[in-house]
C-alpha cells in the first residue's frame, strides 16, 4: 500500500483552510484583540485549520502599533487586502498606494510579520487581464483577485486559465476570490452560480478562495439573514468531487445543497460519498483548487466540527 493511501484524509482536507479575518464583520474585533486571538489560536485546536491573519492595507499603521507593543514571539503570517476602487483609475491609484505602504513597512515590524498574500477586488470582471497584469509588484507572494458574481464570470475563467499557465512558468501563483455571503440575503450567490464556478475551476485547474458566510460545515437556512447559507464541507466536497469524478452541474448542485452529514462515511484513507469516493490524492488535489476560506471566526468552524464528531478524527 502506498504512503498516499495510508494517509488520513481529514487532516489534509482541513489543513490551513481558514484565513483568520477577526477584524471584519460580524466579529469586528479591535486590532489588539484580533492579534491576541490569532496567537491564542496558534496554541489551541484552531492551529490545525488556521493559516493567515487578514488585514487591510489601510490598517497597516494600527497593525504596526499593535504588533510592536505586543512584541509576539512568533511572526504573524499576513494576508493584506488592498484598497481596490470603483473605477479603473481609482483601483490603479489604490494599488500604487498599497505597494508604497508595504514597501515602507517599519524595519522593526518586518521582524514580526511575514507577508504571504495580497488580495484585491477589481471594479469589473471584463478587464480581468489588465488588472491581473498590474499586480507584478506583488509577484513574490500569492495574489488573489476578487471577482463579481455576474454573467461574465465564466468567460473570465478562460482568461484566468491562460494567465495561470503564464504565472506558473514564472514560479508565481494566481488565485481567484469570490464572496459567498454577507450581511443581507442579496450578498449570497445562487447555488447554480457557485456550481458553475466550481465546475469551471475544476475543468480549467484554477485555484480560488471563498470568503464570507462559511462558518458552518453543512448548508443550512440562516434564520437571521433569512436565506440559505453554504456549508464549508459542502464547498470542499463539491470541489474535490467535481475534480475527481467530473461531476455534472446537477451533481455539483446536489453536493452544495446536501444537509445530512451522515451521507459521508469517514474512513482513514477514504471518504465515501453518494457521488463517489474521495481518496487522499483526490482530497489533496481538491485542496489545491479551493486554497482558502476566509472567516471572521475560526472557533465557530472548529466547534461545529466537534459537534459533528469529525474533529476527533482530524
Amino acid at each position: 500500500m502506498s504512503k498516499a493511501s495510508e494517509a488520513n484524509v481529514l487532516p489534509t482536507l482541513f489543513e490551513r483552510l481558514f484565513d483568520y479575518a477577526g477584524l471584519f464583520p460580524p466579529a469586528n474585533l479591535s486590532m489588539t484583540n484580533a492579534i491576541r486571538e490569532y496567537h491564542e489560536h496558534l496554541e489551541g485546536d484552531e492551529a490545525k485549520v488556521m493559516d493567515l491573519f487578514v488585514c487591510t492595507t489601510l490598517q497597516l499603521p494600527l497593525l504596526e502599533e499593535s504588533i510592536l507593543k505586543a512584541s509576539p514571539n512568533e511572526a504573524l503570517k499576513l494576508c493584506l487586502i488592498g484598497r481596490g476602487g470603483k473605477t479603473r483609475d481609482e483601483w490603479e491609484f489604490g494599488l500604487a498606494q498599497d505597494l508604497a505602504d508595504t514597501n515602507a513597512l517599519n524595519g522593526d515590524l518586518r521582524d514580526h510579520i511575514e507577508l504571504l498574500a495580497y488580495e484585491t477586488k477589481i471594479p469589473d470582471n471584463k478587464d480581468f487581464r489588465h488588472y491581473w497584469n498590474c499586480l507584478g509588484g506583488f509577484e513574490s507572494i500569492d495574489r488573489f483577485v476578487e471577482l463579481q458574481w455576474d454573467d461574465s464570470l465564466l468567460n473570465v475563467l478562460e482568461i484566468a486559465a491562460e494567465e495561470v499557465a503564464i504565472a506558473e512558468k514564472h514560479d508565481s501563483d494566481l488565485f481567484l476570490k469570490l464572496r459567498t455571503g454577507g450581511k443581507t440575503a442579496q450578498a449570497f450567490p445562487d447555488v447554480e452560480q457557485v456550481a458553475q464556478f466550481i465546475q469551471g475551476c475544476a475543468q480549467l485547474l484554477i485555484s480560488f478562495k471563498f470568503t464570507a458566510g462559511l462558518h458552518q460545515p453543512i448548508t443550512h437556512f440562516d434564520p437571521i439573514i433569512k436565506c440559505g447559507a453554504f456549508g464549508f464541507l459542502n464547498v470542499l466536497f463539491a470541489t474535490s468531487l467535481a475534480l475527481a469524478h467530473d461531476l455534472s452541474l446537477k451533481e455539483i448542485t446536489e453536493v452544495l445543497t446536501f444537509q445530512d452529514p451522515s451521507e459521508i462515511k469517514i474512513h482513514p484513507d477514504v471518504l465515501m460519498t453518494p457521488w463517489g469516493p474521495l481518496e487522499f490524492i483526490d482530497i489533496q488535489c481538491g485542496r489545491d483548487l479551493i486554497a482558502k476560506i476566509g472567516s471572521c471566526s475560526v472557533t465557530e468552524p472548529v466547534q461545529a466540527l466537534k459537534e459533528l464528531g469529525w474533529w476527533q478524527k482530524i
